[in-house]
C-alpha cells in the first residue's frame, strides 16, 4: 500500500476517445484507441494485436452493449499508467457479481496510443 494518497487525474484523451467509443458502440473508433501491438487482458485471457483486440470487443463489450462511465481516475503509484474505476452497465449475466459492478481499468499509454489495458474487478467494491 502506498504511504501517500493517489493522485487523482482526468483521464488521458485516448482513454476518454476509449469510454466514448465503448458507449457510442463503434468498434473502429474503438480500435483505433489502441498501439497495433497492444495487448489487452481481461480477467486470465491475454488478447493480443489490433485484430485479436477487435474480435475480443466485438464479443465482450459491443455484443453486450456495455456501457462504461469513469468514477474517478488515478495514477499509479509509480505514475507510469492510468487507473480508471468504471461504473459497468449492459446486457451481462450477473450471477456472482457485485451490484452496482465497478471495474479498475489500468491503461498504458505509449505515444498517443493505449498499449496495455489491464481489466479487473475493482477492489472498491
Amino acid at each position: 500500500m502506498s504511504a501517500h494518497p493517489p493522485r487523482l487525474i482526468s483521464p488521458a484523451p485516448v482513454i476518454r476517445h476509449w469510454i466514448t467509443a465503448v458507449n457510442t458502440g463503434n468498434s473502429e473508433a474503438l480500435r483505433a484507441c489502441f498501439a497495433t501491438d497492444a495487448i489487452v487482458t481481461d480477467g486470465s485471457r491475454t488478447i493480443r494485436g489490433l485484430p485479436s483486440i477487435g474480435a475480443w470487443a466485438a464479443h465482450e463489450i459491443f455484443a453486450p452493449r456495455l456501457s462504461m462511465h469513469p468514477i474517478m481516475g488515478r495514477e499509479h503509484d509509480d505514475g507510469s499508467d492510468q487507473l480508471v474505476d468504471m461504473l459497468v452497465d449492459g446486457d451481462i449475466d450477473r450471477t456472482g457479481l457485485p451490484d452496482p459492478l465497478i471495474m479498475t481499468l489500468r491503461f498504458t499509454i505509449t505515444g498517443a496510443l493505449i498499449a496495455r489495458l489491464v481489466i479487473t474487478l475493482s477492489q472498491r467494491q
